[in-house]
């Protein structure tokens, strides 16, 4: 059977400075995503990068002493490293500052030019900059003289001949494209947004600026290209675009995003592709802010909590878990210790018990070695009910619900070893140990360990070890878990626990 691709990217995040809480959630988060559809048999390509242009960058650069090229090695290296960290699989990590994305951004530019030469025109741009967007902004979107995004920065004044990319000209199209795709933005209060942003009208942007640390802009000496045109080119370059090999990769599946960029993505990015005569993404997620004390995490707000400190805690795999459990669909989630405490006081060691359970059960009855056990039981009957609810709802982006549906999955094997099984501080004899029911907790387990890999890699990968798998998790298929074959495993004893 042939593979479905599947292309996923997160947003580049902004090279200003180290990365805090709120860029790793975004990451993992799609890497939940792309995780599960390697699972399910797709042939995944992931994204993710950084954006290393514009004007806020070369002032970080003069503060830090270095040139700006040496600032943005430096804030690479520190993403990748938190990349790794954080056991996130990006398939390639783009850099605005790479040969390949001047190139796609410079393709882009000339199909625009040559499609549509109108569509790019110079005139004189005056208004409020805000360093922290990178934009120009009406009066009507400060609020009291400042950009309500980032508040402890002060607007600059700016009036420079631009080019300007005539957005307005794309209000009919880009309406249709809202009216025949309903699920062009998710989630539907950010569609309704987005639409009635369109449908208001819209106004032509500047795409160059009279700054010297970006991307020449072609036909304009001292002028770069402005840094948000540059930056949304590189999910083109990020497919190896312009050449031909691209068309595997494009149009995105999937692009994730932040509330206070979602703007650019669902409006200024689809009418630039159009205009490029390219098709736009097939769908923009917009997640939710993370949030402590009721303040977003942000580097200009100064609210983060370090990452080396979230990871300490309690490890990568349990901090992955807390937060894609904790992010609402459809909102905003709240990060606090108690709550991270809490969860793996909870769900996390009833996994972990499950797990020594299936192992101790095994080596005490069994003499470490799975029963072989081939019809379908209760427990197995109602983990396929589960299991399903599970990928309908990662199918559908809902993260947080799928990773309820493993508590779900984790509880139902505990009720079931508490029903069937003895303690393991039973002295209960070998007869008494029914070798389908073990088998039974045995392919529970097995299930859990997979579907739980999106969240928890390693400790998947572990679980899976200790309870006697061969090879890697990884292996599995999907249509292998409604019945695991675990007949003839040999468990793992002295193992250290897990998720400790």
């Amino acid at each position: 059977m042939a593979q479905t691709r599947f292309h996923i990217t997160t947003a580049i995040d902004y090279a200003n400075g180290l990365p805090h809480l709120g860029h790793a959630f975004e990451k993992i988060e799609a890497d939940c995503v792309a995780r599960y559809r390697r699972l399910i048999g797709d042939r995944v390509h992931f994204v993710t990068g950084l954006d290393e242009h514009g004007q806020t960058v070369a002032q970080y650069a003069l503060n830090a002493g270095i040139p700006p090229q040496a600032w943005v090695d430096e804030i690479a290296n520190e993403y990748r490293d938190v990349l790794r960290t954080l056991s996130v699989s990006c398939d390639d990590f783009i850099r605005t500052t790479e040969p390949r994305h001047a190139r796609a951004v410079r393709e882009v530019l000339r199909r625009i030019e040559q499609r549509r030469p109108d569509d790019i025109y110079e005139a004189t741009c005056t208004g409020w900059y805000c360093r922290g967007c990178e934009a120009f902004k009406l009066p009507n979107d400060l609020f009291e003289g400042r950009c309500p995004e980032h508040p402890r920065l002060d607007p600059e004044w700016v009036e420079e001949r631009s080019r300007f990319f005539r957005l307005s000209a794309y209000t009919e199209r880009l309406r249709d494209h809202y009216d025949t795709h309903a699920d062009f933005v998710v989630p539907g209060a950010t569609f309704d947004q987005m639409r009635s942003l369109v449908v208001s009208g819209l106004r032509d942007c500047p795409i160059s600026r009279n700054q010297p640390w970006g991307l020449l802009f072609p036909g304009a000496p001292g002028y770069t290209i402005h840094v948000w045109f540059d930056a949304l080119v590189s999910y083109l370059s990020g497919t190896g675009f312009p050449d031909q090999r691209y068309e595997q990769l494009w149009p995105a599946d999937v692009q994730i995003v932040g509330p206070d960029i979602t703007h650019y993505h669902g409006v200024l990015w689809p009418a630039m592709l159009m205009a490029a005569g390219l098709e736009p993404p097939r769908r923009i997620w917009t997640h939710g802010w993370l949030r402590m004390d009721g303040a977003r995490f942000a580097k200009t707000a100064r609210v983060r909590v370090p990452l080396s400190e979230a990871v300490t805690r309690h490890g990568v795999d349990a901090l992955r878990y807390f937060l894609l459990l904790t992010m609402p669909w459809e909102g905003n989630g709240d990060f606090s210790w108690g709550r991270f405490d809490s969860v793996y006081a909870t769900d996390l060691a009833n996994l972990g018990k499950l797990t020594s359970r299936a192992v101790s059960l095994t080596i005490c009855g069994a003499e470490g070695r799975v029963p072989h056990a081939g019809t379908d039981g209760e427990l197995d009957q109602s983990h396929r009910t589960v299991v399903a609810e599970y990928r309908e709802a990662m199918s559908a982006l809902h993260v947080r619900e799928g990773a309820l549906t493993i508590v779900r999955l984790v509880d139902l094997a505990n009720r079931y070893a508490d029903r069937w099984l003895p303690s393991t501080r039973s002295t209960a004899p070998r007869t008494t140990l029914r070798d389908d029911k073990l088998a039974e907790l045995h392919r529970a387990v097995v299930r859990i360990a997979v579907l739980a890999q999106p969240f928890m890699p390693s400790t998947a990968e572990e679980l899976y070890r200790t309870i006697g798998g061969r090879g890697s998790i990884a292996d599995l298929r999907w249509h292998e878990l409604a019945h695991p074959s675990t007949g003839g495993w040999e468990v793992v004893s002295g193992q250290r626990a897990l998720l400790q």
